[in-house]
């Protein structure tokens, strides 16, 4: 019987030690919650992500309103998830691509051979004592690179220098004649003037005297026997209206 009363004794006492510890926990329960979140000790039985990266969500903006922001991007962030926003019309913006260096201006080539020089004859015209045009030379040094037959006429039609002017030298070849072209095939020189070389203020003596000056000058060179005159690209039989013929290949003995 002793025994008994001890057992139910024993019994009574935890179970007053469990109420009293439940009236406790119950009117201090806010407590001991707060207690529990401030320690942390309830995040140790919560699982956990084994790759705990931050989730993006991507949001396409479809909107065609009138009122769109001007910003292409709109990123939001809020805990762990990441939203971006993108404009329909930029969901893929490619790479600028690199202009195209514009390459330097290549510089034309300088042409630093020096000018050959040849001692030319020029003919030219004086004035004889009975009132008629003949033919007198000069030799002048005349600077070419490549046409030495082209910088002797050029220089023919420059007309007399000063000293030559002083020894009564003339030139009878219009000043405002200008040259084309010049080619020679077959011994025959092909040059070629424009429409004033047909005209002369001397009349048939003068316009033969500035022929003889142009073909004595160019029969000069070994490789030119005669030479045809062209006016404008084209054959012409007659300078002027008073009948001089240029219609072919003329020479020195053309005058004879």
């Amino acid at each position: 019987m002793a025994k008994r009363k001890k057992a139910s004794l024993g019994c009574l006492f935890w179970i007053a030690l469990i109420l009293l510890v439940a009236v406790v926990f119950l009117l201090n329960q806010q407590n001991i919650q707060a207690v529990l979140k401030d320690t942390g000790f309830l995040t140790l039985f919560q699982s956990q992500d084994e790759n705990p990266e931050d989730k993006v969500t991507i949001v396409y903006n479809t909107d065609s309103g009138d009122n769109q922001d001007n910003t292409k991007t709109d990123v939001r962030t809020g805990g762990d998830e990441v939203t971006v926003r993108l404009d329909d019309d930029t969901q893929a913006e490619e790479p600028e691509q690199e202009q195209e260096q514009e390459k330097p201006e290549e510089k034309p080539a300088v042409n630093n051979e020096k000018p050959h020089i040849r001692k030319a004859k020029l003919y030219f015209v004086t004035m004889t004592e009975n009132d008629e045009f003949e033919l007198k030379s000069v030799t002048r040094s005349v600077n070419f690179k490549d046409s030495p037959l082209t910088e002797t006429l050029f220089s023919l039609l420059s007309g007399p220098t000063d000293n030559e002017f002083n020894d009564e030298i003339m030139n009878l070849i219009p000043r405002q004649t200008r040259i084309n072209n010049i080619y020679i095939k077959n011994n025959t020189a092909y040059i070629d003037f424009n429409e004033e070389f047909r005209f002369n203020s001397l009349g048939v003596f003068g316009l033969t005297a500035q022929l003889k000056q142009v073909i004595y000058t160019v029969t000069e060179f070994s490789n030119v026997s005669q030479v045809q005159i062209l006016i404008n690209g084209k054959t012409v039989n007659y300078l002027a209206q008073e009948g001089v013929f240029i219609g072919k290949p003329l020479s020195r003995n053309s005058f004879n």
